[in-house]
């Protein structure tokens, strides 16, 4: 995504400051409040959602900014996003196909627009085969690697364990990978797996992971485009709201 900004704003002369919020709300209102301090001619925002200060800082601020991925109906703004309810969907619809009836998302974030969507996409797959709600498990762990083992060895001890996972993201995927080998387990033949966003990595996994490919670099460039013809523009643009489709990228842990 910042590869793609970066292309971006570098083609047409403007250059980027990179603010990481590390997942903190505080950090995000701290940094929202500086660019408009230092007149920054704009911004894009991947926000963290964790409460609604961030709403009312940028209702009241003079600079023009576009959402990357999230999105909130409370402010009428410009966004690019990747399609999360298609995305969730196909990976949840693959796993049905091949025959799973006990699949459990492993969502990170679960409170931002990006994780709702995906809920929804995962369970309208469900509903569509006629699959009952239970069928699907929702289960919430952090943001890291470690975090997602551990929560995928205790889901594996249970009698009952799920026959697949679809996993937040390709890096949750991988603390998945490495619980489910340490338990003596194979992927796919006792558990399926599918992430999310086609890291490079991903296709040189043991074994290479199925996924769903987000277009990282064009959500990005894409943003910047909008963001730019709002600055350059005299007399104000349209409201512009993409939505990018992922696909599925299946490989062999399916």
């Amino acid at each position: 995504v910042v590869q793609g900004i970066g292309d971006e704003c570098r083609e047409r002369g403007y250059g980027i400051f990179l603010w990481n919020t590390h997942d903190s709300a505080n950090d995000e209102l701290e940094y929202l409040r500086q660019a408009r301090q230092k007149r920054a001619d704009g911004m894009l925002i991947y926000p963290v959602q964790a409460d609604t200060r961030y709403i009312e800082e940028l209702k009241n601020t003079p600079v023009p900014f576009v959402f990357l991925n999230r999105h909130t109906e409370a402010l009428d703004f410009d966004y690019v996003i990747n399609d999360n309810v298609h995305g969730a969907y196909l990976a949840v619809k693959h796993l049905i196909d091949k025959g799973h009836r006990r699949i459990t998302y492993v969502c990170a974030k679960p409170t931002a627009s990006s994780g709702q969507e995906r809920m929804y996409g995962c369970r309208k797959a469900v509903e569509e085969a006629g699959l009952p709600p239970n069928a699907l498990e929702v289960v919430v762990c952090d943001e890291t690697i470690e975090s997602c083992y551990w929560v995928v060895s205790q889901l594996i001890s249970k009698k009952d364990r799920p026959t697949a996972m679809f996993l937040w993201d390709d890096r949750l995927a991988i603390g998945a990978i490495k619980a489910i080998l340490e338990a003596g387990m194979h992927i796919p033949a006792d558990i399926a797996i599918v992430g999310y966003d086609d890291i490079e990595i991903s296709a040189y996994l043991y074994p290479p992971l199925t996924t769903v490919r987000q277009p990282t670099h064009q959500i990005g460039e894409t943003a910047a485009r909008i963001l730019l013809d709002k600055l350059e523009s005299e007399t104000g643009s349209e409201l512009r709201r993409i939505v990018l489709k992922p696909e599925l990228i299946a490989r062999q842990t399916t």
